[in-house]
């Protein structure tokens, strides 16, 4: 039986643009208390603008149907959702309600790190691009340059190949559900295992075909050609930068830290077994570090305009096909977006080009999560703020 990691449906992100919405207001921070929503939104100003108003009536009825959602749909015992939504580069929601760690008695806060699972994938896109910038790499050297002990009928496969999942390799998760190969394997197993299995599906670059694998491979080579582990590089180069201070890689040498969420809120496995896949997920998030990497984003802290803007280009194969995502990111109309899933984790991600709206959802809760996911997006969406 197979398991894949989401793909992000283009459906989904179509049925988001058909509706309509408007505009937001300031920043204030969340506070917890177990077993309760935490809520916040930007508080009531006076002002002589009626657009100010208008806003700040938007904002309130934006928090008052997410709450009114959470306190119908989400027990405050069971693993549950964290959500934070931007406007304009202000606050215009971050609430949650659920338990992080039922054992624990912890529930979930505005600083509650979530599993992103394929959310990661933009930050992987993000250190390549980096590395791009500062001339280390470009993004048409093959992937042996990297990491020649790789298949040596490879060669022709870019790391443009590989951003874009156009590379050919078969996706080691969604090609095939074999928990006695994936348990506990590392990145240097998995390239052994690619030596001894280097069949590709397709010709490097004349297909679009999703890849966990290929995502893998990038942070290893992050890894190789920075020095770094691929964690400290996160840390040193996007979390640090970003003020993402509670985000960290949980791979075989970082376990999920206490107070964060656990998958489905009890367990430390994913389909019964543990994982120590990076660049393809691993991350973990909250919506505070969420709301730090917007704006870090909008200043051009991470990557210049310039190469967000290639980022942000659908992607167009040798064959002439366009697929609906550039680098890191899936893109449709005005939006960079990805989604994730990895057992109980369920998260949703959407930036808009233009920095007009940009919204997460983490849950870790499972299909019930991918429902609070579809609800509240229909509610921003939906409200005029």
């Amino acid at each position: 039986m197979s398991f894949p990691i989401r793909r992000f449906a283009v459906l989904l992100l179509i049925s988001a643009i058909l509706w309509g919405c408007g505009g937001l207001g300031g920043k204030q921070k969340a506070s917890s208390q177990p077993g309760s929503i935490t809520s916040s939104a930007v508080p009531s100003t006076a002002s002589s603008k009626n657009s100010s108003s208008m806003q700040s009536e938007g904002i309130s009825q934006l928090k008052q149907k997410i709450d009114a959602y959470l306190i119908s749909n989400q027990p405050a015992d069971t693993a549950g959702v964290s959500v934070l939504v931007v406007k304009n580069g202000v606050l215009a929601y971050s609430g949650g309600k659920g338990m992080a760690d039922i054992s624990s008695s912890v529930a979930i806060a505005s600083d509650t790190g979530f599993r992103l699972a394929s959310v990661s994938k933009i930050f992987t896109a993000l250190a390549i691009m980096q590395l791009v910038e500062k001339g280390a790499l470009k993004v048409t050297d093959s992937l042996l340059d990297f990491i020649p002990e790789l298949p040596q009928s490879w060669r022709n496969i870019t790391i443009e190949h590989l951003l874009t999942h156009t590379s050919g390799i078969y996706d080691i998760i969604n090609d095939g559900w074999h928990p006695e190969i994936l348990n506990a394997m590392t990145h240097s197993k998995l390239i052994s295992y690619l030596i001894n299995h280097p069949a590709l599906e397709f010709e490097p670059g004349t297909r679009h075909d999703y890849s966990n694998t290929g995502f893998m491979l990038l942070a290893t080579v992050v890894e190789r050609k920075s020095g770094l582990s691929f964690p400290d590089y996160m840390q040193q180069n996007i979390f640090g930068p970003a003020n993402m201070h509670g985000s960290y890689i949980n791979d075989e040498n970082q376990e999920i830290k206490y107070g964060d969420a656990l998958n489905y809120a009890r367990l430390r496995t994913y389909y019964g077994i543990t994982t120590f896949f990076k660049g393809s997920m691993a991350q973990v998030s909250s919506r505070d570090d969420f709301f730090n990497f917007f704006a870090a984003m909008r200043d051009n802290k991470l990557v210049s305009a310039k190469t967000l803007a290639a980022m942000s280009r659908p992607h167009v194969t040798a064959r002439g096909i366009t697929a609906p995502n550039g680098y890191g990111f899936f893109i449709v109309d005005n939006y960079l977006a990805h989604d994730g899933q990895w057992d109980g984790f369920e998260t949703e991600f959407m930036m808009s080009k233009s920095q007009n709206i940009d919204f997460v959802i983490i849950t870790n809760s499972g299909s019930a999560g991918r429902g609070h996911i579809d609800a509240i997006r229909n509610i921003i969406f939906s409200t005029a703020f």
